[in-house]
């Protein structure tokens, strides 16, 4: 079994040569994530602190996800450096909501979070993963389409009975972040004035999609 890992994650290779794991370098970009294996049974991004932050702002996590999520069926993963969650939420606490609406958009995505303490435990873990998914292939034989939209827009169409309502809210709102700070800051006050959007606490929509939010982060 044999790691296949991106040029550019040069302190996981060394973590790796100096374990005896075996490995192989990319020469060239990988488009899907950082680490794979021979097999092709696994996906996985790695995300230190400061990168998962930069990442969350100019938007990189969400598409990279997204792209895990078109090219494989199953085994997704994010590993990211231990405590960033936790970090994140306490050093940018006015972006708190976003943070975690992030964490829980990928892990609707069956993506799954790993922590790892440094390279060396990333490296281990991730040889660990190799040897227990075996070799049966989950790289999807088509690539999944849906709609055509944007990242942000695919984020919120997962809520139930939104569809197009989707699109108004991100128009009214400008952005993902901005809706999701008007649905749980402001109790979706710009929101409910999209037609067949009632306002809470009786507006069946809005009521939903915090309940979904909520179950997410709890």
């Amino acid at each position: 079994m044999t790691l296949v890992i991106d040029y550019r994650e040069v302190k996981l290779i060394a973590a790796c040569k100096k374990l005896g794991i075996p490995y192989r370098v990319t020469e060239v970009e990988m488009l899907t994530g950082d680490v794979t294996n021979e097999a092709g049974t696994f996906i996985a991004e790695v995300k230190m602190f400061l990168d998962f932050w930069s990442s969350m702002v100019d938007g990189r996590i969400p598409n990279q996800e997204w792209k895990m999520y078109e090219n494989y069926s199953s085994n997704r993963y994010v590993f990211v450096e231990y405590g960033t969650l936790a970090d994140l939420a306490d050093s940018k606490k006015k972006d708190r909501n976003w943070i975690y609406s992030t964490f829980g958009t990928i892990e609707n995505w069956d993506c799954h979070f790993r922590e790892f303490t440094d390279y060396e435990d990333l490296a281990l873990k991730l040889h660990w993963l190799d040897l227990k998914l075996g070799t049966e292939r989950v790289v999807r034989d088509v690539v999944v389409r849906l709609y055509h939209k944007t990242v942000a827009q695919k984020n919120l169409r997962q809520f139930a009975g939104l569809g197009k309502k989707a699109d108004a809210m991100l128009k009214l709102c400008g952005t993902l972040r901005n809706v999701y700070d008007d649905l749980l800051n402001n109790n979706g006050e710009k929101l409910s004035t999209i037609k067949g959007i009632a306002p809470l606490p009786k507006g069946k929509i809005l009521s939903q999609m915090i309940e979904a939010f909520d179950k997410n982060h709890t």
